[in-house]
């Protein structure tokens, strides 16, 4: 009979610890839900609707991959994940032409208007921090360019 309780009570701790994990986990990805306002071949300009404030541009992309709107592949680097396709169209040789950020978010940490990009009469920031690294807002645009500098 000890032996049950014991078995039964190690269960009970697995499966609280492991809920608790889950939800930690969970956490730290960073919440976000995200619509797609615009798309083009070279172009994929996404809203931010809700977020838990830890979320990255990452995570939104994510989260619209889910939900089947959009389709996207990144690499991994030293700098976090890099853009190599947005709905099948990937980077060019060398990387050029290739995958842009821009934001609608005027915080000037986060985004640099001198490399702007001009949308719906709007300069946007280039986003100073990669896409795994880039924090978002709700109600802010953030833009993928396809183009070559």
């Amino acid at each position: 009979m000890k032996r049950k309780i014991t078995v039964l009570f190690s269960l009970l701790l697995t499966l609280v610890c492991s809920a608790l994990c889950l939800f930690a986990c969970g956490k730290a990805d960073g919440n976000v839900q995200a619509s797609v306002v615009e798309s083009s071949e070279t172009l994929l300009v996404i809203r931010v609707d809700e977020t838990d404030g830890e979320a990255t541009l990452y995570n939104a992309m994510q989260y619209l991959q889910e939900q089947g709107e959009i389709t996207f592949e990144s690499q991994s680097s030293t700098y976090g994940e890099m853009m190599k396709s947005i709905n099948g169209k990937a980077n060019g040789e060398n990387d050029n032409p290739c995958w842009m950020s821009y934001t609608s978010d005027t915080d000037e940490t986060l985004a640099n208007t001198a490399w702007g990009y001009a949308y719906n009469g709007e300069t946007l920031g280039s986003c100073n921090f990669g896409m795994s690294s880039m924090p978002v807002k709700a109600g802010c645009l953030y833009v993928w360019v396809y183009q070559g500098f």
